[in-house]
């Protein structure tokens, strides 16, 4: 075919060690109804065949147009001399509109000639159709169909009645077209996007893309194939900061519906739970990958589940929601606890959880099941249960159950049980002189005499700070580092403010 002075369409594709799946790539697009177009192809380093099949092809037809990178570079940031990324793709296109193809994915015949087709010859800011995700080598075998619903309507901001009919066509930049002049033109506010964002870019893209649109055509047809592969590094690594990709993508998603005016209750659940969905993958992944020590386990769910969009959202979900929610961070730690029993010793394993409040809620819980308890974590379980850094709904019938048993008290509720120990917990001035000697006694040495103390100390004094300290102190002198960290970590819940327990317990995890 002649070549084109001014193709209408631009496909951009960076491609790298995909030679099993390029040949299959490049058929789509050469057979495409619609032939007005172009095809910018980077080889971006490839230690495969892929370059060598590429080249085949761009010999075979002129509308492709061939770079080539050294190395293998894929950043959205200003390229390297001599290397392209695909920002300058972009820019070196010609075409009216722009459409992404990935490398391992192909398109359906009349892709081009749809999208197209569907801006009825006006300039359209974007075109989107729905796709097939199907297993890596076997097209047949569907893993998913995504389409939107079947919009045309001048007014973008309809778009968004419900984020049900847009959302999960606008995650990929691929399966759509893009006007490409205003594409380029609002591409320092598109790609502007936080340094910390490694996952979900593609979706951070498009809510941008969408907040300055100012039109839309949507096809309710599945026109794009894309390869679901299970050698994703995403799925054999983790790092700390990775879920703030979730809440960069939340906070655009939140700023689109406000400018589209749609900003409903039902919007924001949805875009919650699908924030959530990004948290349940996260604590998959924390659970399941290999070569992380426990502390670093436990501190990633901690982190997780402390996030500030997270905390904003999850107290205004159903019981329901909750529940399933809270067995989820449950079952994660199970298999954590379970892989780090066969790895080390159980004692050990089980101090290491009464560090993180959501992995002491999941200890103590386990232990009262198990009979394996003692008074103290059965108030750990409480605490962990309400404190403010926790806001899942949790088991009233335990709550109940250990209030009960530690207290000799009913209690219906969370708000109950944090109404209880609160005032068992105002214990300052009572025994004011006994605590004195015990302090006395504990400085120098003297625990048996310490022990005689605490126990003709009432009942009820059992949470005070200055008994937990002792009661810790005694048990460290026995030995017995599990039940000191039991107190201390009870005591540090309780007395936030008191340093010399925090000191004492972070000194005795580190020595584990």
């Amino acid at each position: 075919m002649s070549t084109l002075e001014k193709p209408l369409i631009s496909i951009i594709t960076r491609a790298y060690n995909v030679e099993d799946y390029i040949g299959e790539c490049a058929e789509s697009v050469l057979s495409q109804t619609y032939e007005n177009f172009e095809w910018i192809v980077l080889e971006n380093g490839s230690t495969d065949n892929t370059g060598i099949i590429l080249e085949m092809y761009a010999k075979k037809d002129k509308r492709i147009r061939l770079f080539v990178n050294r190395k293998n570079y894929n950043k959205i940031e200003p390229s390297r001399e001599g290397e392209y990324n695909y920002l300058d793709l972009l820019k070196k296109s010609k075409g009216k509109y722009v459409t992404e193809l990935d490398s391992d994915d192909f398109l359906h015949r009349d892709y081009l000639k749809a999208l197209y087709e569907a801006t009825g010859g006006e300039e359209i800011d974007i075109v989107a159709a729905g796709s097939v995700q199907f297993f890596s080598d076997n097209p047949h075998q569907i893993s998913n169909i995504v389409v939107p619903k079947a919009f045309s309507d001048k007014n973008i901001n309809e778009l968004g009645n419900s984020i049900d009919d847009f959302y999960n066509v606008f995650r990929p930049v691929w399966g759509k077209i893009i006007l490409r002049d205003f594409y380029v033109q609002n591409l320092d506010y598109i790609y502007d996007r936080p340094s910390y964002i490694s996952i979900g870019g593609d979706t951070y893209v498009c809510l941008r893309i969408l907040q300055v649109a100012k039109s839309c055509v949507c096809i309710d047809k599945p026109l794009y194939f894309y390869r679901v592969r299970n050698n994703s590094i995403t799925r054999t690594s983790y790092y700390k900061d990775r879920y703030l990709s979730y809440d960069a993508i939340f906070f655009e998603g939140n700023r689109l519906l406000k400018i589209w005016e749609k900003s409903t209750q039902a919007n924001f659940e949805k875009l919650s739970i699908i924030h959530l969905g990004g948290l349940e993958i996260d604590l998959k992944m924390i659970s399941n990958v290999e070569g992380l020590l426990l502390k670093d386990r436990l501190e990633y769910i901690e982190n997780l589940l402390q996030d500030k969009v997270y905390r904003e959202y999850i107290g205004v979900f159903s019981n329901d929601i909750k529940v399933m929610w809270e067995h989820k961070i449950h079952a994660g730690l199970e298999k954590i606890y379970n892989i780090s029993t066969k790895e080390s010793m159980q004692e050990k394993t089980q101090l290491l959880f009464y560090k993180y409040n959501f992995s002491q809620c999941f200890i103590s819980k386990k232990l009262i099941f198990e009979k394996k308890n003692n008074k103290y974590d059965m108030m750990l379980y409480i605490i962990a249960s309400i404190s403010e850094k926790n806001t899942v709904a949790r088991d009233n019938e335990l709550v109940n159950f250990c209030i009960k048993y530690l207290l000799g008290e009913n209690c219906t509720s969370i708000l109950d049980a944090r109404r209880i120990i609160e005032q068992h917990t105002k214990t300052e001035k009572r025994e004011y002189d006994l605590k004195i000697k015990m302090n006395e006694l504990l400085s120098k040495g003297a625990y048996d005499e310490v022990e005689k103390i605490l126990e003709t100390l009432e009942e009820t004094m059992r949470l005070d700070c200055d008994v937990l300290f002792s009661r810790a102190c005694c048990c460290y002198a026995r030995g017995d580092v599990k039940n000191t960290v039991v107190l201390l970590t009870t005591a540090n819940e309780l007395y936030p403010e008191e340093e010399v327990i925090q000191e004492n317990l972070n000194n005795i995890l580190e020595e584990l």
